[in-house]
């Protein structure tokens, strides 16, 4: 299942950013899931509208 010319330059970069950023997603998914566990909702709520907000200032 190996790629090739092209399709492999394309999809370097792409898994390379990708694999770089699981890690944050996984580490905001743990601790998303420590404060809901001890009653804080609000906390993950605001800091995932906080990351959605600078994700579309960035962008556009």
């Amino acid at each position: 299942m190996g790629a090739y010319g092209e399709l492999q330059e394309i999809a370097l970069p792409y898994f390379r950013i990708v694999l770089g950023i699981s890690p944050l997603i996984a580490l905001f998914t743990a601790q998303s899931a420590a404060f809901r566990a001890t009653g804080d909702t609000r906390t993950p709520l605001n800091v995932g509208l906080e990351m959605k907000v600078t994700l579309f200032l960035t962008t556009f």
